[in-house]
């Protein structure tokens, strides 16, 4: 079988996993870019099961635990196991029929897998043909963090060819675009992830980020205080010696991604990340001369992104958000609610002169025109210092409150 065949199989493979009398006609939605609605709009979901799709996780559990919801009842893909799903749903249920307490935090929650989270006997393919039938032994540590908290699996969401590219697409599982505006793309690389939170198609969805990669198509989707760069290496206080000290006999013996360099070439790279820490910090720092109170903030509020969303094969600056991955503070997204593009209100600014030291700035400038974005969400990313993250967080719900009037 030639690659090309691969692909096709793959595809239809996601397709043909979800029941006939829930698909729809492609041939009534040509045309239409934004389809962020359809969920509500195609008849196919009872009032019921659309009122479980509003829920957070939390309301979930807590309605578990009351027994006024069933996990039975809660139900952009590369795999489709709905009776998967409902099986560990249904064993969840009859837990708490025999009056045992719930599974953990998670109990009964639908989460979804990205691609490159290992679920066993199921396929982890990181959007490459030839991990097509890559067929997982065991779950990796994360999947098996979840399960033990009562999370229920029931999909694995895109991702593009190996993770290192802020638009989703693959040879393998094809292209997942924005479902505000289809002519634009959903982010990477938990683009599927995005989209499918966005369509209230799962309340959690943990994904990765070595440079944005939560953080970018949270803001394309406009997914409310659902992406965080927590700070590194941040660890609960409880780990024990046993947890550490476990395998590190043959971890010792191994050297990770060998390279010939020298001391003083690596040094320097630590000198140069560190300086570019410490100018940060001392800016931070900088900010109590500025502020009514003398203190320093206690959060700086800064862009996602450069653009509102960008059409397929752009390519996508990064700055906003890799810069905090490199220096080290926690970041949060937040929807601005309510908001969407608008040809009348947001028209193109044309006094601006793009910046002759940023490569980066014409192309963005000229990217926008308002009728290319419109209804297009938008978001803004809040920042914390290391070690902050609560905070940050807290940050975002009092700004959360603000936006929604409250």
């Amino acid at each position: 079988m030639d690659w090309q065949a691969v692909c096709k199989e793959a595809q239809a493979s996601v397709l043909n996993a979800i029941p006939v009398q829930w698909r729809l006609n492609l041939d009534d939605y040509h045309g239409r870019k934004d389809i962020s609605k359809v969920p509500f709009t195609c008849g196919i979901l009872t009032k019921e099961q659309i009122q479980i799709t509003e829920l957070t996780a939390t309301e979930i559990v807590d309605r578990l635990e009351s027994r006024t919801l069933k996990a039975a009842q809660v139900n952009c893909l590369t795999e489709w196991f709905y009776e998967e799903g409902l099986e560990q749903a249904r064993a969840l249920d009859d837990a708490i029929a025999r009056g045992e307490t719930l599974k953990g935090p998670l109990h009964g929650v639908p989460v979804a897998l990205k691609d490159v989270h290992e679920l066993k006997d199921h396929v982890s393919t990181m959007g490459y043909v030839s991990r097509r039938n890559n067929t997982m032994k065991e779950d990796s540590a994360l999947v098996q963090t979840l399960r033990a908290a009562g999370a229920v699996f029931f999909c694995k969401t895109t991702m593009p060819q190996s993770g290192m590219t802020l638009e989703t697409v693959s040879n393998l599982w094809g292209r997942t675009t924005d479902p505000f505006n289809r002519d634009l793309v959903a982010g990477g690389s938990s683009g599927g992830d995005a989209v499918l939170v966005a369509l209230k198609g799962s309340p959690i969805a943990p994904s990765t980020d070595m440079g944005g990669s939560i953080r970018c198509q949270r803001h394309l989707m406009g997914c409310m205080v659902s992406g965080l760069l927590p700070t590194a290496y941040l660890k609960v206080v409880c780990v024990t010696l046993t947890l550490v000290t476990s395998r590190s006999n043959s971890l010792a013996a191994q050297i990770f991604n060998p390279r010939e360099r020298s001391a003083a070439e690596a040094l320097n790279l630590n000198l140069k990340t560190r300086a570019l820490k410490e100018r940060f910090a001392e800016s931070w720092d900088g900010t109590a001369s500025r502020t009514a109170s003398g203190r320093v903030i206690d959060a700086l509020v800064m862009p996602s992104s450069p653009a509102v969303g960008y059409p397929h094969d752009f390519n996508i600056y990064l700055g906003y958000t890799s810069l905090l991955n490199l220096i080290d503070y926690p970041s949060v997204i937040l929807a601005i609610t309510n908001f969407r593009v608008d040809t009348q209100l947001d028209p193109m600014d044309h006094s601006y002169q793009p910046l002759k030291t940023n490569p980066y700035d014409r192309p963005n400038y000229e990217l926008y025109r308002p009728e290319s974005f419109t209804n297009q969400p938008s978001t803004i990313q809040i920042v914390g210092r290391p070690f902050k993250d609560e905070e940050a967080i807290r940050a975002a719900f009092i700004l959360d409150d603000l936006f929604k009037g409250q």
